[in-house]
C-alpha cells in the first residue's frame, strides 16, 4: 500500500471513530427517560452501527458492543414501559384541564377525539370520532398532547350559535343548486358551499389567502352535532334530518360524514341532510 492509501484509509477511521466518539457522548449526556429519547437512542445506535462497519478498530472492541447492546436493552425497556405510563400521565394532565379519558395502549379515547399512540415512533396521532378525522401528530410527551387536545376541542366548529349554524345550513343548502323542503342533499355538498357561507366580510371584499377562515369536515361535523342537540332539545329535532350512509358510500370520503350522536364519541356515518320546514 503506498503512503496515499494508508493516509485515505486512516483518515477514513479516525472519521469512523470521531463520529463513534461523539454519538457516545451524545447518549451518555442525553439519557433514556421516556419513549422519544428512547427512539433518539435507537437512531443513535442505527448511525453508530455504520460508523462501526466503516472501521476494522471498531469492529474489534468490544467495550463498544457491550455498550451498543446494553443501550439497545435500555431503550427497549423504556419505550415498554412507557405503554403504560403515558396512559397514566396523560390521563393526569387531561384531569388538569377538565378532561377525562379511557382506554388502553395504543388507542384511547377522549371525549370526541380518539388517541392513537405509537412507541416505536414516540409519537401520538389525534383523531376527531373513532379516527374519523385527522388533527394533527405530537411527540409522545403527555403535557404536549393534552395541550393539543383541549386546543383541538376548543377550536372545533365554526363557533356560531344553533340558530345562526341552522342559518347557514340553509344557505348553503340553497347554493348547492338541489335544495328544496325535504328533498336530500348530498352532505359533501353542502360542506363546500358551508365553507363558503362561515367566511367573514373580508373575504369577500378580497378572497385571497389570508383572509380565508379554514372550515373542515370535523368543524362540519362538530356544527351539526351541537344544532342537532340545540334542535332536540327544543322539540325541533325534525327540522334537521340525515341518511345514514351506505357501505358503498363510506368508501369515498366526500360522499359520507361522521357526525357525534353523543358526547362521548359515538357516532354515525351519514350521506344525505335534509331540511323540514318548522310546524
Amino acid at each position: 500500500m503506498d503512503t496515499d492509501e494508508l493516509l485515505k484509509t486512516l483518515k477514513a477511521q479516525q472519521r469512523a471513530i470521531e463520529k463513534a466518539i461523539e454519538l457516545v457522548s451524545e447518549s451518555e449526556k442525553t439519557g433514556i427517560h421516556g419513549p422519544v429519547e428512547a427512539l433518539a437512542a435507537k437512531e443513535r445506535l442505527r448511525k453508530l452501527g455504520q460508523a462501526v462497519a466503516a472501521s476494522p478498530y471498531l469492529q474489534g472492541c468490544s467495550d463498544l458492543q457491550s455498550w451498543m447492546e446494553e443501550v439497545e436493552r435500555r431503550a427497549r425497556a423504556v419505550a415498554e414501559g412507557s405503554k403504560a405510563e403515558f396512559g397514566a400521565n396523560l390521563e393526569g394532565e387531561l384531569q388538569r384541564r377538565g378532561l377525562s379519558m379511557t382506554g388502553h395502549y395504543p388507542i384511547y379515547k377522549c371525549g370526541l377525539f380518539t388517541v392513537e399512540a405509537n412507541v416505536d415512533k414516540a409519537s401520538v396521532r389525534l383523531w376527531y370520532g373513532p379516527q374519523e378525522e385527522q388533527m394533527g401528530d405530537f411527540p409522545m410527551v403527555p403535557p404536549v398532547v393534552a395541550d393539543g387536545i383541549a386546543k383541538a376541542r376548543d377550536s372545533l366548529g365554526s363557533g356560531r350559535r344553533p340558530d345562526a349554524i341552522l342559518k347557514g345550513i340553509q344557505d348553503a343548502c340553497s347554493l348547492t343548486h338541489e335544495f328544496s323542503d325535504g328533498r336530500p342533499v348530498p352532505i359533501g355538498k353542502v360542506l363546500t358551499m358551508m365553507a363558503l357561507v362561515v367566511q367573514e366580510r373580508k373575504y369577500y371584499e378580497n378572497p385571497t389567502k389570508d383572509n380565508y377562515t379554514g372550515y373542515s369536515r370535523a368543524d362540519f361535523s362538530y356544527d351539526l352535532y351541537c344544532l342537532r342537540t340545540w334542535l332536540t332539545e327544543s322539540q325541533q329535532g325534525g327540522r334537521v334530518r340525515l341518511d345514514v350512509a351506505s357501505r358503498g358510500q363510506t368508501k369515498e370520503r366526500s360522499l359520507f360524514l361522521w357526525v357525534p350522536d353523543d358526547s362521548e364519541g359515538r357516532g354515525t356515518r351519514y350521506s344525505f341532510l335534509r331540511l323540514e320546514r318548522p310546524r
